[in-house]
């Protein structure tokens, strides 16, 4: 059996979302989805922050911003799409908010295509 880094977080998000998914919220604008997916994890008992602010730094220096849809237990961090499907670039963001904010998992959940797409990504410690 093979075991992933805060995989009992990431399984509960991902249940969320196939809940949401399948619940007909495909209508949802991308923020609106990202709050209702944090109730439905409050639900469970999770901790869940939402826009958390990401402060970009090269060489030690503040250069921008950022926000990460939400945060789950403080230690997964999720972004939320709604478009006809992920690609390289999606991926490039949520890694860099991995580096970025410190966390060492993160999912990037797309609910705007026929069927849901979920991928999980980790930064190596």
């Amino acid at each position: 059996m093979t075991h992933f880094k805060h995989g009992h977080i990431t399984k509960a998000i991902i249940d969320a979302f196939y809940r949401l998914y399948y619940s007909h919220r495909r209508g949802y604008r991308e923020q609106e989805f990202a709050n209702a997916l944090a109730l439905e994890l409050r639900r469970r008992g999770h901790s869940v922050r939402t826009q958390v602010s990401i402060h970009r730094r090269y060489q030690g220096r503040l250069v921008g911003t950022g926000k990460v849809d939400l945060v789950v237990d403080n230690l997964v961090a999720v972004e939320i799409k709604n478009v006809r499907r992920l690609n390289q670039k999606h991926e490039l963001q949520l890694r860099s908010y991995l580096t970025d904010g410190g966390w060492l998992v993160g999912l990037l959940l797309n609910y705007g295509t026929d069927e849901p797409q979920v991928r999980r990504l980790e930064r190596k410690s």
